[in-house]
């Protein structure tokens, strides 16, 4: 018994092949609008994870440079408990000091501003594109910080309160 092929493609007379098509599209159309309706819901948690994972990377970034200035005024206030530490800052804020020693005080807050020279449209261009694939590159490594977060997870640190909380509730 050997059966002749069949083309799965040829459904018979023009006008049933036309009817094919358009029930195809048809039925496209109405996956396309499925998907678009809900597309909104679908998408929701993957959007609420990528700025959950930015919010951590911030907080992260936030928390090192807390720590760093921490250790800099902990540097500031061991050297203010040495009876050297103690002279030197009575002797600043009494402004007392040598016979004929000159003091100069400056602050930063009252300096003039200073205003560059107006620059033309060529060396603006140049600067901004000098500066572009810096910035280009920085976008690309914050991206691949965030999904390798997103993805991964750190383990290596600590999550800030609320994400902590969160994240007890879910074990």
């Amino acid at each position: 018994m050997t059966r002749d092929y069949r083309d799965p493609y040829d459904i018979g007379t023009p006008g049933q092949k036309a009817l094919a098509t358009r029930r195809r599209i048809v039925y496209l159309v109405i996956v396309g609008l499925l998907l678009a309706a809900s597309g909104q819901r679908l998408m929701q948690p993957l959007v609420r994870g990528w700025y959950s994972s930015v919010e951590v990377l911030r907080l992260q970034k936030q928390i090192e440079q807390t720590r760093a200035e921490t250790r800099l005024l902990n540097q500031q206030v061991a050297a203010l408990e040495t009876p050297e530490g103690k002279d030197v800052e009575a002797k600043r804020q009494l402004l007392l000091g040598p016979p004929g020693e000159i003091l100069i005080v400056v602050h930063p807050e009252k300096q003039a501003r200073q205003v560059e020279a107006p620059v033309g449209i060529g060396a603006r261009m140049q600067r901004w594109l000098t500066t572009a694939g810096g910035r280009a590159l920085d976008s690309v490594r914050f991206a691949v910080q965030v999904l390798t977060y997103w993805l991964l997870g750190d383990a290596g640190t600590d999550l800030p309160g609320p994400a902590r909380a969160e994240a007890r509730e879910a074990t």
